[in-house]
């Protein structure tokens, strides 16, 4: 009898994604969309994709809080709810427009303009130094 060779081992079962709550830490600049995008990835590995229907329900199965309730009345609107319509209204809910500045830059890395009068001497200082 001619041996098998090694056993496969079956590919590693990927941990559920996170769930939303927009609320909080879900509000912070591109939290939406790498929420989007791990649902997205999660998904695929069960065959599931964009265009398949029904496929909102499963983004809805991974909110809780603010998030949920709102999942909830746009299922309740919408006969067949969609991806772009769920993912506009979260948009629309949870992500702030101003998601695009620098709102969550710490203010400590604005530093004030160093005076003129603290340069002068510097080049003089740097050429000695070398």
């Amino acid at each position: 009898m001619a041996d098998p060779g090694p056993a496969r081992l079956p590919p590693p079962k990927p941990p559920k994604p996170p769930f939303f709550s927009g609320e909080g830490e879900d509000l912070k600049p591109d939290k939406l969309k790498r929420w989007l995008r791990t649902v997205k990835k999660y998904l695929a590995r069960s065959g599931l994709n964009d265009d398949t229907p029904g496929v909102a329900d499963y983004y809805g199965f991974y909110t809780e809080g603010k998030a949920n309730n709102a999942f909830h009345t746009l299922d309740t609107e919408e006969e067949n709810l969609t991806l772009p319509q769920l993912t506009h209204r979260f948009q629309q809910l949870f992500e702030a427009s101003t998601n695009t500045d620098d709102t969550y830059i710490s203010k400590s890395t604005h530093l004030p303009p160093i005076p003129h009068e603290a340069c002068e001497g510097w080049g003089a200082k740097l050429s000695n130094s070398s």
